[in-house]
């Protein structure tokens, strides 16, 4: 019998992987189920998706992500990065998506999930794993097609953050885990969180979000903190490439703008990375510490990623 190559190989997997989602998403009933609930609907889903993807392509393709990555020394060489880009983009465009129920212990509206191959983990072998987003439908209730297309790219841009930290784990100089310092000292302290309650008129949504940064985004979660902020990030910055805005005239606006000021302008998870920036620090420095953010991941290892 004659052996397959190795993209031969993938595109295999890949298949029955596919074949496997869609006999379960059709034996659940999910889609007839929930198709009268707006984005359940499995096309419009699909069409978000698409939008999605062509955003953070898009962002991954532009000048300013390759100086970030090749400076920060993970992929020096041009080469190398140009190979590296083109895996990232084709596992985005392989993504698939899936309908589930969140438990009641489950706040998040979607996840990445990596469906294993088999393999020990590295960066070659998670090439031939098909990243797919979990849609919570229990969760998305009342979303605009906006959240959704944020939502959306929020996951995707988890995939950057695995690919990229398996690679510096398997060809970086140091053979580390990419990035473990990147974000540095940004973010206020815990101590400083009561300074950002005069930016809520609503005292739930200050609670929510205290706990948020407490209890899941924030430092002490070290093994969530560094993939989340950095997807923060790149959607954010993907919205600044929509209205034309650099991060200066970003962070002076973040700086006295109200939460929901913020949340109109630029959606809810970039408005998180604003507020929780440590605004007393010197613009300049503040602004090219942000811009040295490469976007990876401390983590690669059976790899979820939820929002």
């Amino acid at each position: 019998m004659k052996s397959l190559t190795r993209n031969q190989l993938k595109k295999l997997i890949k298949e029955e992987i596919h074949k496997i989602l869609v006999e379960v998403e059709y034996d659940t009933g999910s889609q007839l189920d929930t198709r009268d609930t707006g984005h359940t609907d499995s096309d419009a889903v699909d069409d978000l998706v698409r939008v999605a993807k062509d955003d953070i392509k898009r962002y991954y393709q532009k000048p300013d992500y390759r100086r970030r990555v090749i400076n920060a020394g993970i992929i020096s060489d041009e080469d190398k990065f140009d190979q590296f880009l083109k895996s990232l983009l084709e596992e985005i465009d392989d993504t698939m998506w899936e309908f589930s129920e969140a438990t009641e212990r489950q706040t998040h509206k979607a996840e990445l999930r990596y469906s294993s191959s088999g393999w020990d983990e590295s960066y070659e072998d998670r090439l031939k794993e098909t990243p797919v987003i979990i849609v919570n439908t229990n969760r998305i209730e009342g979303m605009s097609n906006d959240e959704m297309v944020d939502l959306f790219t929020h996951e995707l841009s988890h995939i950057e953050n695995v690919l990229l930290d398996d690679y510096s784990v398997q060809y970086g100089l140091t053979g580390q885990r990419a990035f473990k310092s990147e974000l540095g000292d940004i973010f206020i302290s815990h101590g400083q969180l009561r300074q950002l309650r005069d930016k809520f008129n609503d005292t739930q949504q200050w609670a929510d979000l205290v706990a948020l940064w407490t209890q899941s985004i924030g430092p002490e979660r070290e093994g969530r903190h560094g993939p989340e902020m950095r997807a923060r990030l790149a959607e954010l910055r993907i919205k600044m490439g929509k209205t034309g805005e650099s991060m200066e005239d970003v962070i002076k606006f973040a700086k006295t703008a109200s939460y929901n000021d913020l949340v109109q302008k630029y959606g809810e998870n970039p408005t998180q990375f604003l507020l929780f920036l440590d605004y007393d620090k010197d613009l300049p420095k503040l602004i090219n510490m942000i811009d040295m953010v490469a976007k990876g991941s401390e983590i690669s290892q059976g790899s979820i990623q939820s929002a």
